[in-house]
C-alpha cells in the first residue's frame, strides 16, 4: 500500500499486531486521493483492525472489508461461514446476505 518494502514500514507478518503499517508512511490512496482521486477498497485489508489502521483512515472513501477475520469479529465468535457475513462498510459492521465475494462484487458493479 505504500510502495515501500514491507519490512521497512514495520509489516513483517499478520499476527500479533505485525501487519500494522507505520502511520507516519503515506499509502499510495493517500498520495491519490490528495491528487483528486476518489477511491475504494472491497475485500481483504490485512494492515490493521484497529481505527486508525482502517482503510477508511487510510486515503480510502470506501471501503467493504472482511472485518477481524471469518470466525471472529470484535471478539464475538461467528458462524465462521462466508455466507452473510457481517462485513466492515467504512469502518461499521453491516449484516450482508449471500456469498461475500458476490457482496463485494455487486458493490462494485453498482459504484460503477
Amino acid at each position: 500500500m505504500s510502495g515501500v518494502d514491507p519490512f521497512k514500514v514495520g509489516v513483517t507478518h499478520r499476527i500479533f499486531h505485525r501487519e500494522l503499517m507505520e502511520l507516519k508512511r503515506k499509502t499510495m490512496a493517500e498520495v491519490m486521493r490528495d491528487a483528486g482521486y476518489t477511491l475504494g477498497i472491497f475485500g481483504k485489508w490485512h494492515l490493521g483492525d484497529s481505527a486508525p489502521c482502517q482503510p477508511h483512515n487510510r486515503g480510502f472513501d470506501e471501503s467493504l472489508i472482511h472485518g477481524g477475520g471469518v470466525a471472529w469479529i470484535s471478539g464475538i465468535r461467528t458462524s465462521g461461514s462466508y455466507f452473510d457475513m457481517f462485513i466492515r462498510h467504512s469502518g461499521k459492521f453491516v449484516q450482508t446476505n449471500g456469498f461475500c465475494t458476490d457482496v463485494f462484487f455487486t458493490k462494485v458493479v453498482g459504484e460503477m
